[in-house]
C-alpha cells in the first residue's frame, strides 16, 4: 500500500510505502502525525462523504480545524491531495495485476473531487472515475474493456448495472465482474479498517480502578477498565504480547476492592 500526501499540514509532498510494520521517527514538526492523519481523513470520507469538508479532519480524539489550518504553509491558494493506492495481483483480480488508487483533492472553497484511478495489465488505457463534493451526484463509467459492463460509482462505493452487464455474458463473466468489483473496492475497504491508538492508552500507573468507558476509549483509565471488564481482551493481549515481546500480560484484582 502506498499513501500520497500533498499540501497537508507540514507535508508539502510525500509518497509513503507501507510495509506490514512501518516505523515513523523524527523530530517534532517533521510530519509524523500528518502522515498518520492522512489515512484517517480518507477513512472519514469513505465512511460518510455527505459532510462538510472540515468534518473530514475531525477524528473524535482531535480536530485539525478548517481548510486554512490544515493546508501547507496556510496557503489557501493550494489544493490538498490525499490518496492511497493498492496493487492487486493476478490471483486477486481477473484483470491481472492492477494498481487501484483512491484519491481526494480539495480547495479552500470546500469544493473538490473524489477520484478512483485504475491501471491494469489487461487495459490498454487506465480508467478514472470521478465524483465531486459537496456530495451531490453519482457518476458512471464504462469498463467493458475489462469485461465489467457499466460501473456506477458514488465517490466511495461501487455498483454495477446487471442488466447491461449480463448482455452476452456467461457465468464465468459474471464471476469475473464480481472479482473486478472487489479489486476496485479494495482501497475503500482497506481504509474502513484504519484505526488509531491514542498515545494516552499506555499503561503507566501501578494500579487502576474501574471507570466509565466512552466509545473512543481514548484514555489510559478507559482502556484499562475496558480490558478488566472483558476478559477475552486480556487473553488476546497476552497472546500477542508473548508473540511480539516474549512477555505475559495479566490483570490481578486486589481482594476486597475494585482496584487492579
Amino acid at each position: 500500500m502506498k499513501i500520497h500526501i500533498k499540501n497537508f499540514r507540514s507535508i508539502e509532498s510525500l509518497d509513503l510505502e507501507l510495509a506490514p510494520v512501518t516505523v515513523l521517527y523524527g523530530h517534532n514538526g517533521t510530519g509524523k502525525s500528518s502522515a498518520l492523519y492522512a489515512p484517517l481523513t480518507l477513512k472519514n470520507i469513505v465512511i460518510d462523504p455527505n459532510r462538510r469538508l472540515q468534518e473530514f479532519f475531525n477524528y473524535g480524539f482531535a480536530s485539525l480545524g478548517a481548510f486554512g489550518e490544515i493546508v501547507f504553509d496556510h496557503d489557501r491558494s493550494r489544493e490538498v491531495e490525499l490518496s492511497v493506492s493498492i496493487e492487486t495481483h493476478a490471483t486477486q483480480s481477473l484483470m491481472g495485476s492492477a494498481v487501484v488508487e483512491y484519491k481526494i483533492a480539495c480547495a479552500a472553497d470546500e469544493s473538490g473531487v473524489f477520484q478512483l484511478n485504475i491501471v491494469a495489465d489487461d487495459m490498454e488505457d487506465g480508467c478514472a472515475l470521478q465524483a465531486s463534493f459537496p456530495y451531490n451526484r453519482y457518476n458512471s463509467a464504462n469498463l467493458e474493456n475489462i469485461g465489467a459492463g457499466e460501473i456506477w460509482w458514488n465517490g466511495v462505493g461501487i455498483a454495477i448495472d446487471e442488466a447491461k452487464a449480463s448482455e452476452g455474458c456467461n457465468a464465468l463473466d459474471a464471476a469475473a465482474r464480481e472479482t473486478i468489483m472487489d479489486a476496485i473496492d479494495l482501497p475503500a475497504n482497506e481504509l474502513r479498517k484504519v484505526d488509531f491508538v491514542p498515545l494516552r492508552r499506555g499503561f503507566l500507573q501501578p494500579s487502576y480502578s474501574l471507570g466509565a468507558v466512552s466509545p473512543m476509549a481514548a484514555t489510559e483509565n478507559e482502556m484499562t477498565s475496558l480490558i478488566a471488564n472483558e476478559r477475552y481482551l486480556e487473553y488476546a493481549i497476552s497472546d500477542h504480547m508473548e508473540r511480539i515481546l516474549n512477555r505475559d500480560f495479566r490483570i490481578r484484582n486486589r481482594i476486597g476492592s475494585k482496584t487492579f
